[in-house]
Protein backbone atom coordinates (compact mmCIF):
# COMPACT_ATOMS: atom_id res chain seq x y z
CA UNK A 1 0.00 0.00 0.00
CA UNK A 2 1.73 3.53 -0.87
CA UNK A 3 2.47 5.81 1.78
CA UNK A 4 -0.30 8.37 2.40
CA UNK A 5 -0.29 12.23 3.16
CA UNK A 6 -3.20 14.08 4.60
CA UNK A 7 -3.34 17.73 3.52
CA UNK A 8 -5.29 20.32 5.37
CA UNK A 9 -5.37 23.67 3.93
CA UNK A 10 -7.34 26.61 4.37
CA UNK A 11 -8.17 29.51 2.09
CA UNK A 12 -10.02 32.89 2.73
CA UNK A 13 -10.88 33.92 -0.28
CA UNK A 14 -11.16 37.81 0.37
CA UNK A 15 -9.76 41.18 -1.74
CA UNK A 16 -9.54 43.93 0.45
CA UNK A 17 -8.78 46.83 -1.78
CA UNK A 18 -9.02 50.31 -0.58
CA UNK A 19 -11.46 51.25 -3.78
CA UNK A 20 -13.12 49.72 -6.21
CA UNK A 21 -11.35 51.35 -9.54
CA UNK A 22 -8.26 48.32 -8.62
CA UNK A 23 -8.84 45.04 -9.91
CA UNK A 24 -9.97 42.36 -8.22
CA UNK A 25 -7.20 40.01 -7.30
CA UNK A 26 -9.43 36.56 -5.74
CA UNK A 27 -10.45 35.24 -9.08
CA UNK A 28 -6.76 35.18 -10.34
CA UNK A 29 -5.23 33.96 -7.31
CA UNK A 30 -8.26 31.56 -7.23
CA UNK A 31 -7.55 30.19 -10.46
CA UNK A 32 -3.67 28.89 -9.38
CA UNK A 33 -4.63 27.75 -6.32
CA UNK A 34 -7.22 25.23 -8.15
CA UNK A 35 -4.76 24.89 -11.03
CA UNK A 36 -1.84 23.69 -8.89
CA UNK A 37 -4.28 21.05 -6.10
CA UNK A 38 -5.53 19.69 -9.55
CA UNK A 39 -1.97 18.95 -11.04
CA UNK A 40 -1.14 17.14 -7.86
CA UNK A 41 -5.21 15.45 -7.79
CA UNK A 42 -5.72 17.05 -4.31
CA UNK A 43 -9.44 17.63 -3.22
CA UNK A 44 -10.65 20.14 -1.01
CA UNK A 45 -13.26 22.37 0.51
CA UNK A 46 -13.10 26.02 -0.16
CA UNK A 47 -15.73 28.40 1.86
CA UNK A 48 -16.46 31.56 0.82
CA UNK A 49 -18.24 34.35 2.82
CA UNK A 50 -21.14 36.15 0.82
Amino acid sequence: MPFMHEITFTMDVEDPRPNDSLQRRYPYVTRQVLSFLNELNIKGTFFCVG
